[in-house]
This record gives C-alpha cells, sequence and structure tokens, in this order.
C-alpha cells in the first residue's frame, strides 16, 4: 500500500467521458477516494447521479453547480456538498478553466450515470464548441 501521493505524478484519466469534461488524478482507499479534477473553461458535465456522497472544494475558476433545485456559481474557498443519488451537474465558468478537489466515498465508483441515459460526451457551453 502506498502512503503518500502527489497529483502531479498520477495518471491523468478522463473521469466519465460519457456525460464528462472531467480529468485528473484519482487515489482510492479502503472508504474514501481523492481526486483532482479539471474542466475546460466553458464544459462540463451534463445531469447525472451516483450513489455515493460526494463533497467539491473548488481550488481554481468558478463553477455553475446544480444539485436537485438549486442552482449556484461557486467560487475558490466554497464547498458543494452531493448527497448520494443526488441529480447534479457542474459547469465551469467560461473566463477560466477550473480546477476542484473532490472527495467521495468508495460505495461506487468515480462515474456518475447520465440522468437522460446518453452516452453523447461533455456538456460544453454554446459558443464555445469550435474551441473543444
Amino acid at each position: 500500500m502506498k502512503y503518500f501521493y502527489n497529483f502531479d505524478d498520477l495518471e491523468d484519466i478522463a473521469i466519465g467521458p460519457d456525460y464528462s469534461s472531467a480529468h485528473g488524478g484519482w487515489v482510492k482507499g479502503d472508504r474514501i477516494q481523492v481526486l483532482l479534477y479539471h474542466k475546460e473553461r466553458g464544459t462540463g458535465s451534463r445531469p447525472h447521479r451516483h450513489p455515493n456522497e460526494q463533497f467539491i472544494y473548488v481550488l481554481k475558476g468558478a463553477v455553475k453547480a446544480m444539485v436537485e433545485d438549486q442552482e449556484r456559481i461557486v467560487k475558490a474557498g466554497e464547498v458543494i456538498h452531493i448527497p448520494s443519488n443526488a441529480l447534479h451537474n457542474m459547469v465551469a465558468d467560461t473566463e477560466e478553466d477550473l480546477i476542484y478537489y473532490v472527495a467521495k466515498d468508495t460505495s461506487f465508483g468515480i462515474h456518475g450515470i447520465p440522468e437522460d441515459g446518453k452516452k453523447t460526451g461533455a456538456y460544453i457551453e454554446p459558443g464555445l464548441e469550435s474551441d473543444k
């Protein structure tokens, strides 16, 4: 078992390419998994769910976050709580790329399940499609 990690040394993996633009490094323990996610400006996830609870801490940038029936802009230094099975999505602000830290329990993997059931890829803000 390894006890010390550097996110810069971890493989950069797509965290849900069927519905999200998130990518980054991932460390999994027995009951907790942590991830350092990156999303390019104006990209994000389509609405999805997963049975594991999740906390998101925004390190850089801002994200338009929707959890169930609430939506707001979350900036660096703020935390988002996503209860298990809550419908949610996260889209990076169009001004700059987003970096955020995630802690999830290990009752399920790191991927979510798109609400529409389609594997059509990440959300991209209208007008930015040609940039991506």
